[in-house]
């Protein structure tokens, strides 16, 4: 039994073995599909920060807040 299951063992090896020199052009592709991917939404993600528009009115909101819960200094 010992020497069935270091056989089986040993072929599932070399398959695992022959599987991974497959990879790396695999992984190539997904990394230039992944890399494709933020380059093309980057541009939409920056776009509210370039118009300025309905962000500003989140960003005076939150300075006011982060005012709110700083404690003041006092005055010496």
């Amino acid at each position: 039994m010992l020497t069935d299951t270091k056989a089986k063992y040993q072929q599932l090896i070399a398959l695992m073995k022959k599987s991974e020199e497959k990879m790396p052009p695999v992984l190539a592709k997904f990394h230039d599909n992944v890399l494709f991917l933020k380059h093309n939404l980057m541009p939409r993600r920056s776009a509210p920060c370039r118009d300025g528009g309905a962000d500003r009115g989140d960003v005076q909101g939150l300075v006011k807040d982060m005012e709110r819960a700083l404690p003041r200094r006092m005055s010496s």
